[in-house]
């Protein structure tokens, strides 16, 4: 179904729009519009404040929490720099008691030791070249070659 509204001159005519305006009494009146309050619910109100008082808690929880945490961290500082200085005071007594003046006391006086005398050292000569032999017997071997070395060892000392 085609219309001719598009060729209706009638809807662009201005002066004919104003007169619609003017002769309808209730376009010309604003309407006041109250707004609706909305009732609080009791039940709502109890909600509310009981979550702001948990947050609350939480928050005063946690607070109470990080303070007994540094206590303790301090605490344990405490007994830490005691330890340590402790442990000061202990090897310098160490120290003190191994110095090398107390221990030669200590020889003289308790064992009854004597100091070298350059008379009592004598030295001797040796004519073979100086040779050092390390003994690597046992080690790195299995339990076959272990063996097989002890009984090569009793064979020489038996004499065969």
């Amino acid at each position: 179904m085609q219309t001719n509204l598009a060729y209706d001159l009638a809807r662009f005519d201005v002066e004919a729009r104003q007169r619609v305006v003017e002769e309808s009494p209730k376009a010309n009146e604003l309407k006041i519009v109250k707004p609706r309050r909305k009732k609080a619910s009791p039940f709502k109100g109890v909600v509310v404040a009981m979550s702001a008082i948990a947050v609350c808690s939480a928050i005063l929880y946690t607070h109470v929490m990080i303070n007994e945490s540094y206590t303790q961290i301090s605490n344990q500082k405490k007994a830490l720099d005691a330890a340590v200085s402790e442990g000061v005071r202990l090897q310098s007594e160490i120290d003190r008691d191994m110095s090398l003046k107390n221990v030669e006391d200590y020889a003289i006086d308790v064992l009854g030791m004597q100091r070298i005398d350059k008379t009592q050292i004598q030295y001797i000569k040796i004519k073979s070249d100086s040779v050092i032999e390390i003994n690597n017997k046992g080690k790195n071997k299995g339990p076959i070659l272990v063996l097989k070395d002890n009984a090569k060892d009793l064979l020489e000392y038996l004499g065969f």
